[in-house]
């Protein structure tokens, strides 16, 4: 099974999560206020690296985060996109 998922900063993912005060059921539970739910079990995933989440995904949890989707995004080399 091929994985198309990116490569996020997880770091980032939950340095922004912890200073808004929030759990990761927040982060869900605001993706899905925003109309692209991520669930909390998919999130939390996410952010310990061990999946690597489709384009869509990475964009509801921009969203859910008040942050651009190159916010959390790698570059090859480790570094932030942007």
């Amino acid at each position: 099974m091929a994985n198309n998922g990116v490569t996020v900063d997880t770091r980032r993912m939950r340095k922004e999560r912890l200073r808004k005060g929030w759990t990761v059921r927040d982060v869900a539970t605001r993706s899905a206020e925003l109309g692209m739910p991520v669930s909390f079990s998919n999130y939390s995933r996410c952010e310990r690296g061990t999946i690597r989440p489709l384009p869509r995904t990475v964009l509801a949890i921009a969203r859910a985060l008040d942050l651009e989707v190159d916010d959390l995004l790698l570059s090859e080399n480790g570094r932030g996109a942007a």
